[in-house]
């Protein structure tokens, strides 16, 4: 076991510490490995390295005679413009909160190299005003998702803002159940999609503005068969969520 946390331990190293521009040396490793606790000597961060490259890791050795011996972590899942657009997408949402997107944006930017790590930053940047004030979306989100797997109903309360930027809940807190369908995101915005017992019908609810999700033991209602999510989406973000008639 202390033979396979070391060789992770360094995988991360390397991960987050060397890249094509910033490479490590050998002696650089074997202090990062004996200041967490692992006391490596040379051949066997060799055996290591080898380890690694056969499990599939792009590493890079580079040996040359008279210099010293150095590594680097080349292979990146993500390239510096994928990341800069999913930061610009986390940093511009309004259904996250500031807190939460300065998480994830961080996470983010340790996907790359060191090299490149400096130069991730949002480039769209939004008022703190119209960024979400609701921590628990990604909670409500997992529900939600839960309800969707199990087929089952859901239950919350909805609330707005008043003037002083206080929660209020609607009808007085009453419990809103809904069967749902499908999460839709739309002008910058989270929506759950179902049909609502209450309203008896098809409706959407801003998930940022959702509270207290439970999944309950209910089945949920079955979608319509004539029902196309995509159809509804186009007509209720149009406001065109009445009834269909012919002119």
């Amino acid at each position: 076991m202390a033979n396979k946390n070391r060789v992770l331990f360094l995988l991360k190293y390397l991960q987050q510490n060397s890249d094509e521009q910033h490479a490590l040396t050998t002696a650089e490793l074997r202090k990062a490995l004996s200041d967490h606790g692992y006391a490596t000597s040379l051949p066997t961060l060799r055996d290591d390295i080898q380890t690694l490259i056969d499990s599939g890791f792009d590493i890079s050795v580079f040996e040359g005679s008279g210099v010293t011996t150095t590594y680097s972590y080349v292979d990146r899942e993500w390239t510096t413009p994928e990341l800069q657009i999913l930061i610009d997408a986390v940093s511009s949402s309004q259904f996250l909160t500031i807190e939460r997107s300065k998480e994830l944006i961080k996470r983010l930017v340790d996907l790359n190299g060191p090299s490149e790590q400096s130069i991730l930053y949002p480039s769209i940047l939004v008022s703190e005003n119209i960024k979400a004030k609701n921590s628990m979306v990604f909670i409500n989100v997992q529900s939600i998702k839960e309800g969707i797997e199990t087929n089952k109903k859901i239950q919350f309360q909805y609330f707005n803002y008043n003037l002083e930027k206080k929660r209020v809940h609607r009808n007085d807190g009453e419990v809103y159940t809904l069967s749902p369908y499908a999460t839709i995101w739309k002008d910058d915005r989270y929506y759950v999609l179902g049909y609502s017992d209450k309203h008896e019908k098809v409706v959407k609810f801003r998930i940022d503005r959702i509270d207290l999700v439970t999944v309950t033991e209910e089945d949920r209602v079955p979608q319509p068969e004539d029902f196309n999510i995509r159809d509804y989406t186009d007509k209720i973000f149009m406001m065109y969520d009445g009834e269909e008639v012919a002119l």
